[in-house]
């Protein structure tokens, strides 16, 4: 398995690579990684935490009503139940059929790390995914991309636009069917393939929201290993929020000011804030008529169209009395998440540790233990098939980085016709020497005034040695055409759209291949790309 940095992967904000790295200008401002000891006693702090957990964990169970719990979930909640038990948690979007690669390595970094740190520490730990579902960017959730049966990148994407709706809680309806009438062709049929189908048919029928399909089609793979799924719109979560609502706002103004002073701070050291930070805009979503709209404080910020303006008396009463209408934006989530969840690690994305790190001074006033953020699991999938075309080609995967275009001209430049080149660069040389000649001949008496004829007829001349010239640069093209379109296919699977693998492409695309085989070696592969980015050759696990 090759490795690379996170410093060369693309689009990984600087701020997390060189702390990884060790080499940032600031303190992170929290632990990159969990230490054995500190996790113990945070374990002893947590347990003095007054937090409803039973009621917590009562309220994940029936979360579950309708989908037959796996053992090792149950077991994993009657552990959260127990005081002194912690979580590694992550969390992302509800996307369809699991979304892309990346959610599965998001579940697998935090399954393999909860395994790691109750084996060496002793301390029950249990990891728990939690579900975005508040989200309320309906044609970002409801997309699905693949790869087709000739190696073409294909999607499905849902049009409709101005959704304010939380996505989560929304039923699938004709997006099921929708969705299963475009995927259905490109499913080649393996040994795996029917099993697949069918749990994801299970999974998203037209009735079930996307949360509840989600929840069911991960449960089917990956319930074995003990994942837990909390959604955090649930409305009995919600009312037991209600006291972390009211401290929220009640602490807001200083709250805010240490995440805008943090984010000042870090752009001043040279990096970018990845999340917008101001005063008078506490990180809270109230669900008015059906929609969710971000919350200004009266008299505090600029609204904008979205937006509700609300007093500070009055978000509070809706705190205490209504808090189902309320959720978190990005820079209160984690600390909610926190407050619900006895949280010991957070396994992030680049980006999301990047916004993190604004938060290092947050907790504080809500009295919120710090997690530790671990970057998640990264990987680029390298099929048998595309290992043949990269060694054809004498190509690596970081070549696709430079974008199909760049790479496709590298590889032309290098495979020019010697002799046409050779014969028109000679042709150019002689017209060149051929027209400083006349042209200073026009400057005499016996030939003054044929200057501009002179002008004109090279450049006529240039213009069909330029015509020329491109005939065969095309023609030399065309005897290439197994490499581009084969370079073309290796940018679909590595590299889709000049966008990182595992930002795009589904899981769906390996599990129909692999089966098992695909989930079990990356649950043992997960903690080697803790930090890295691994290139995985799939037919070392097959």
């Amino acid at each position: 398995m090759n490795m690379i940095t996170l410093a060369e992967f693309p689009d990984v904000p600087p701020l997390v690579h060189e702390t990884i790295a060790g080499i940032s200008h600031i303190d992170f401002g929290f632990r990159t990684y969990p230490d054995p000891s500190a996790w113990i006693e945070q374990s002893q702090r947590e347990a003095k935490h007054a937090r409803p957990i039973a009621e917590i964990v009562n309220a994940i169970r029936q979360q579950y009503a309708g989908i037959d719990m796996p053992e090792a979930v149950r077991k994993n909640l009657d552990s959260l139940a127990e005081s002194g038990t912690m979580a590694v948690v992550t969390g992302q979007q509800t996307g369809l059929a699991g979304g892309p690669l990346l959610t599965l390595y998001k579940a697998m970094t935090t399954i393999a790390l909860a395994e790691r740190l109750q084996r060496g520490t002793g301390i029950k730990t249990v990891p728990i995914f939690w579900m975005a579902t508040s989200d309320h960017n309906l044609v970002e959730a409801a997309q699905h991309h693949w790869l087709t049966l000739d190696n073409q990148l294909a999607h499905f994407k849902e049009t409709r636009q101005g959704n304010r709706t939380p996505v989560g809680s929304l039923p699938l309806g004709e997006i099921a069917d929708k969705f299963f009438e475009h995927i259905a062709p490109a499913i080649p049929e393996t040994e795996f393939s029917a099993r697949y189908i069918r749990l994801l048919r299970d999974a998203y029928q037209p009735d079930s929201t996307f949360a509840d399909a989600f929840r069911q089609w991960y449960t089917d793979m990956l319930g074995k290993y003990g994942l837990i799924f909390f959604n955090p719109e649930d409305p009995a979560i919600k009312r037991l929020s209600s006291p972390f609502y009211q401290a929220a706002v009640s602490e807001v103004d200083e709250r805010l000011e240490r995440i805008v002073e943090r984010s000042q701070m870090i752009e001043r050291s040279g990096y970018k804030s990845q999340a917008p930070a101001e005063a008078g805009r506490p990180a809270l979503f109230i669900l008015d008529d059906g929609q969710r709209r971000k919350v200004v404080l009266e008299g505090k910020a600029r609204r904008g169209l979205s937006d509700i303006i609300i007093s500070r008396d009055d978000l509070l009463a809706i705190a205490r009395n209504e808090p189902e209408k309320l959720s978190t934006g990005v820079t209160l989530r984690p600390i909610l998440q926190g407050w619900l969840l006895p949280t010991g690690a957070y396994v992030a994305g680049p980006h999301e540790m990047a916004y993190w790190s604004q938060l290092a001074d947050a907790f504080t006033p809500l009295g919120i233990e710090k997690p530790s953020v671990v970057s998640r699991s990264s990987m680029t999938i390298i099929e048998p098939k595309v290992r043949k075309w990269l060694s054809k080609y004498e190509l690596s995967p970081t070549d696709m980085f430079v974008g199909l275009k760049m790479l496709t001209s590298q590889l032309l430049a290098t495979r020019r016709d010697e002799a046409s080149d050779h014969a028109f660069a000679a042709m150019l040389d002689d017209l060149n020497s051929h027209e400083r000649v006349l042209t200073d001949l026009t400057r005499g008496n016996d030939f003054s005034g044929l200057e501009n004829v002179v002008d004109s007829s090279f450049r006529k001349m240039n213009y069909h040695v330029d015509k020329l010239r491109h005939a065969f640069s095309e023609r030399s093209k065309s005897r290439h055409t197994t490499l581009l379109q084969h370079v073309e296919q290796l940018s679909n699977h590595l590299y889709p759209g000049g966008t990182p693998q595992e930002r795009v492409i589904s899981s769906l695309h390996y599990l129909v291949r692999y089966g098992d085989t695909f989930i079990d070696g990356l649950r043992d592969q997960a903690m080697s790309s803790v930090g890295r980015h691994m290139f995985v050759e799939l037919k070392e696990w097959l």
